[in-house]
């Protein structure tokens, strides 16, 4: 197996808790032995951040060092002095470049997967390049319409049927084929990635106390209900609306594979306090496999050693994990 991983934005912590997931993987028992790993960046840039950053690594005939691993460096984009915990951008455009490049790469056949390190949406903005996130960048580079965003750790699996949109628009891009799109790409991915056979999805409500059947806002009863029909009528099952606070609180999520949650803080609030910071974001609906680290740059924390590499370690695993998946049922 062949995984590709973009650099992100190299003045943030992407690299650290990159370089530190391979110094936690001899206390697994899972074994990444069949794996070649590359990473599209810059040889210089990478040997810099090591430096200044002060990390056990190093940088040796375009191979990235750490301890028994190594991961081939593919340069793509010139060397550019780093600034580290600063947003530039430089560190935008080298990470946009990078991604372009390693989707790319993986849609030609050339790689089995894609590892994306965390960007900064605001540095790319900088770049001249209008995206609001990965999730977005990756569905223009796949000609992909509609891809869903899912973050997960282990038995906990969250996708959000609005994603980088205000607050204030989700009332108005949530329809009942938006949210029967969202779950039948769930019930998928579940199956395929995933492999769970029958999958359980449970469906969050937009309003407090799930609208209290009209009192509190029309929009469980309008078109959240509505698509949970439409859903079981094609033998997929779905269930709600759920009262979030409760549902969370109560431990309710443990019943289910899978949480559609409304909007994006609805679900990955409560998925990231109960993931301790080791959830692994996963984008289904692409012809690739692409998984990330759930947290963004830590640019406050950048160069201090502090960066924790528990999510980008179970974002490699995983991403073996759905490769397999998907190998197993195709």
């Amino acid at each position: 197996m062949k995984i590709i991983i973009s650099c992100g934005d190299l003045n943030g912590i992407g690299i650290e808790s990159l370089i530190k997931s391979f110094e936690l993987i001899k206390y697994y028992s899972k074994d990444i032995s069949n794996i070649d790993f590359f990473i599209a960046s810059n040889s210089n840039s990478i040997s810099e951040y090591i430096s200044t950053c002060n990390l056990s690594a190093q940088v040796l005939d375009n191979k990235l060092i750490i301890e028994d691993f190594s991961i081939h460096i593919i340069d793509i984009h010139d060397y550019f002095p780093l600034q580290i915990g600063k947003l530039t951008s430089k560190a935008g455009a080298a990470a946009y470049e990078s991604i372009v490049f390693s989707t790319k790469a993986v849609l030609d056949g050339k790689f089995d997967a894609l590892l994306t390190l965390p960007i900064s949406k605001e540095a790319i903005y900088l770049a001249g390049v209008n995206f609001s996130g990965h999730t977005e960048i990756l569905a223009e580079l796949c000609h992909v319409s509609h891809p869903l965003m899912i973050l997960f750790d282990k038995n906990i699996r969250v996708a959000l049927a609005t994603i980088h949109i205000p607050l204030k628009e989700v009332h108005y891009e949530l329809t009942c084929s938006k949210i029967i799109t969202c779950a039948k790409k769930f019930h998928h991915s579940l199956q395929i990635d995933f492999g769970i056979s029958k999958p359980k999805i449970a469906v969050l409500s937009l309003n407090p106390h799930a609208g209290e059947n009209g009192k509190i806002g029309h929009e469980e009863n309008e078109i959240i209900i509505p698509a949970i029909h439409k859903l079981n009528a094609m033998e997929i099952d779905a269930s709600g609306p759920y009262a979030s606070d409760g549902f969370f609180a109560y431990d309710e999520y443990k019943k289910y594979d899978g949480i559609i949650a409304m909007y994006h803080d609805q679900g990955l609030i409560p998925l990231k306090l109960l993931s301790k910071g080791a959830g692994v974001n996963f984008t289904a609906g692409l012809p690739i496999v692409r998984t990330s680290p759930d947290h963004g740059t830590g640019y406050q924390i950048a160069g201090k050693n502090l960066a924790d590499a528990q999510s980008t370690l179970n974002a490699i695993f995983e991403l073996q994990n759905i490769v397999l998946n998907r190998k197993k049922g195709g």
